[in-house]
């Protein structure tokens, strides 16, 4: 398996979890903390996507985000900057972090996904191996940073599942 097909699957992977966990979640679940410190599925959801879109198309793509190309932060009602993304939040911000219509949320998500997914069907082998500039990497070859890419939000999917699922057996 090549380089592209193991990010293609891999991502595939990633959206077949949070679609799984988020498919039958309430507004109300949506929006459940397990504790002062813990993050609700919509932040979590909000930031790997914010993450994923800023990564793939600002860093490596040096092109407007999905965020602000797509309004997505008006129709959110959230921050224009595209330089938010959730990172390093403290508890206090993620208490204040609004409340988030569950069905619009995804839609963005699921707008980053389809944009990261038709830049990897894109790439030729070389493409792998082109160095962007980034502030967070020394190995800042595009495969690179697509690998770290996708670790962050099969991470952060696995939490929504795990969240989900602590929630649904608290009520027995």
């Amino acid at each position: 398996m090549d380089c592209k097909q193991l990010l293609l699957k891999s991502f595939g992977r990633a959206q077949e979890i949070l679609d799984g966990a988020t498919a039958d979640m309430t507004q109300a679940e949506f929006a459940w903390r397990a504790g002062l410190c813990a993050n609700p599925p919509s932040f979590i959801i909000w930031h790997l996507s914010r993450v994923e879109d800023r990564l793939v198309n600002h860093t490596i793509l040096n092109r407007p985000e999905v965020w602000t190309a797509g309004g997505w932060h008006k129709k959110l009602a959230l921050p224009e900057d595209p330089a938010v993304t959730g990172f390093k939040y403290t508890s206090e911000q993620v208490a204040a972090f609004p409340r988030i219509d569950r069905e619009l949320l995804l839609g963005y998500q699921r707008a980053v996904r389809q944009a990261t997914l038709a830049y990897i069907e894109g790439l030729c082998d070389s493409d792998f191996e082109c160095r962007v500039f980034s502030r967070h990497d020394e190995d800042n070859r595009v495969a690179t940073l697509l690998g770290r890419t996708i670790v962050h939000v099969s991470q952060h999917s696995g939490q929504v599942d795990f969240i989900k699922g602590l929630l649904r057996s608290q009520r027995g």
